[in-house]
């Protein structure tokens, strides 16, 4: 039996197709929250030399290059260690944001630093998205999801609390 794949320019013109040339492969296009979304085609076939394209296995059943479409665009900050700034908090974010995107069945999240962020801490994606693995429940990084909900204004709100827990302990 052919495989199937979603053939097409972009994912509003897609027509799931019989891939007939004997291909185990179907291609689209790559998604990453700071670019976005590639410009590559849907089609039949393989495609890892191609930039902007991923393959996946194809079956008989369905396609397994699934439509994905852009959502709206949202804004993160990015933060770097800067301890000249005599803060509470040592942490600062450029003064511009980061475009961030997502797919439009995805949500908003923004990184930043947690109550326990050391001075070798780094942004994820430049503040987009999710906390690095292994960092969230060590409170180094924190989450939000709103559009620009990881400012310096909604950081302070949330790391001089903790600043005040952690100085009452000791």
């Amino acid at each position: 039996e052919p495989m199937k794949c979603n053939v097409g320019p972009n994912a509003t013109a897609l027509v799931l197709t019989n891939c007939t040339d004997g291909t185990t492969k179907c291609f689209g296009p790559t998604f990453d929250i700071l670019p976005g979304l590639s410009a590559s085609a849907y089609g039949c076939g393989d495609c890892s030399k191609e930039a902007g394209c991923v393959a996946c296995d194809a079956n008989n059943a369905t396609a397994c290059n699934a439509a994905l479409t852009e959502g709206k665009t949202f804004m993160c900050y990015d933060y770097k260690y800067d301890n000249s700034t005599k803060n509470t908090v040592p942490f600062t974010h450029k003064v511009n944001a980061t475009t961030c995107h997502k797919l439009s069945t995805g949500s908003i999240t923004c990184n930043s630093p947690g109550a326990k962020a050391l001075a070798n801490y780094t942004s994820s994606a430049l503040g987009c998205g999710p906390c690095a693995a292994g960092t969230l429940n060590k409170t180094e990084c924190v989450e939000c999801n709103k559009d620009g909900c990881n400012s310096a204004a909604a950081l302070t709100a949330f790391l001089l609390p903790m600043i005040a827990i952690m100085y009452s302990l000791f």
